[in-house]
């Protein structure tokens, strides 16, 4: 196939005249997903009321006939969620021990475990130390010269012998209220940490919308078969591996509507779709 003068020319200006334009368009898409990166993580600051949060970085990427997609990460994951406001222990020792449970959660509940825990060590080595007194009068008992002798050290044998039974109930009781606060404080910390990533996906989504509805020079980056897409790293459900990625995906139309006054951010995010990941 062979091509006139004319039309090598004109395919030759095409291509010089195509390139850069693409070149530029590109360029033009990246500079605007850059400043609205910047923009969404100097907008989140603040947003979050949890101690010590922070939006570590909002990158930005773009496919090609897809979109842009800009990824959201947070220290969530560093964080120690606990309440602040701790509440006294409950636990009284005497001869016939008493425990008292109350349904304490967060910072309190891990402290009450621990002190749980030591009491269960001292018990440890009191139920050692009297077992090895008794069986040492048991010995001496035996090899008593007289019946007098054997009565006395025999008496003593059972108070230490009713002591190792209390020590023993009490080992029971403390062991029970061990198994109840490790529960409740796993229960604890998972309830605290699904709750606090829901509010921080919720809270980063609406700011985003926000944004995003008002930004009409990026929206108008991305053509007319191309979306939009949000991903908040870490901040779905649990899996075996860790927490799931929630993703949205925003089409451009969806998008231009909310730019125009059609739909609100909150109709807009209701009309996108979203999965975790």
């Amino acid at each position: 196939m062979t091509f006139s003068p004319l039309c090598k020319a004109i395919l030759v200006s095409t291509l010089i005249i195509s390139t850069p334009t693409l070149s530029a368009d590109l360029s033009q898409t990246k500079q605007q997903a850059q400043r609205v990166s910047e923009e969404l993580n100097h907008s989140y600051h603040g947003q979050i009321g949890i101690e010590g949060f922070k939006v570590n970085a909002v990158k930005h990427q773009f496919i090609f006939g897809h979109g842009i997609v800009l990824s959201v990460s947070t220290n969530i994951d560093e964080l120690v969620l606990q309440k602040k406001s701790p509440l006294p222990v409950m636990i009284k020792q005497d001869q016939h021990q008493t425990l008292t449970s109350k349904s304490l959660e967060g910072k309190e509940a891990k402290q009450t475990l621990n002190e749980l825990r030591l009491q269960a060590r001292n018990i440890a080595h009191q139920e050692f130390s009297l077992q090895k007194q008794i069986n040492s009068m048991q010995a001496q008992s035996l090899q008593s010269q007289s019946e007098q002798q054997k009565d006395t050290i025999d008496q003593k044998i059972r108070a230490n012998q009713d002591k190792m039974k209390n020590l023993i109930t009490e080992k029971r009781q403390v062991s029970k209220a061990i198994d109840d606060y490790s529960k409740m404080v796993e229960e604890s910390s998972a309830r605290s940490v699904k709750v606090s990533r829901d509010k921080i996906y919720t809270t980063l989504v609406k700011q985003s919308y926000h944004k995003l509805c008002n930004d009409l020079s990026f929206v108008s980056q991305l053509a007319e078969n191309e979306q939009l897409t949000l991903v908040f790293k870490g901040l779905g459900d649990a899996e075996a591996t860790g927490y799931k990625d929630r993703v949205i995906n925003i089409d451009k139309d969806i998008l231009t509507q909310c730019n125009n006054g059609n739909v609100s951010a909150e109709q807009a995010l209701k009309q996108s779709y979203s999965y975790q990941y």
